[in-house]
């Protein structure tokens, strides 16, 4: 399971919401708008806001946190195609279904 909980105690509530945002949504201005405030900002000024907490080095550290846990957590290694088709040889033979 992916540890969505900042691993920086340093950063605001609103600045530890929107790394998971970011990474869910893959749109910055979206994030922004979801973990901060900005009901009233322009487009144009959530944009801007967004780029700078995208640029915060301890925001980004946690983007990239969490991007590298979901791929790890996604990763399928060769073992395990090899295992999933050694067991579905394995039964098509016991069950004598070898054209399936």
């Amino acid at each position: 399971m992916v540890n969505l909980m900042p691993s920086h105690q340093k950063l605001s509530i609103k600045q530890g919401n929107f790394p998971r945002y970011f990474v869910e949504l893959g749109n910055a201005s979206e994030a922004y708008r979801r973990a901060y405030d900005a009901e009233n900002c322009s487009e144009k000024t959530v944009w801007r806001k967004a780029i700078e907490v995208v640029q915060n080095g301890k925001v980004a550290a946690e983007v990239d946190r969490l991007k590298a846990e979901i791929a790890k957590r996604r990763e399928i290694t060769i073992d395990e195609v090899s295992s999933a088709l050694r067991a579905a040889l394995d039964q098509a033979m016991t069950s004598g279904q070898t054209s399936a």
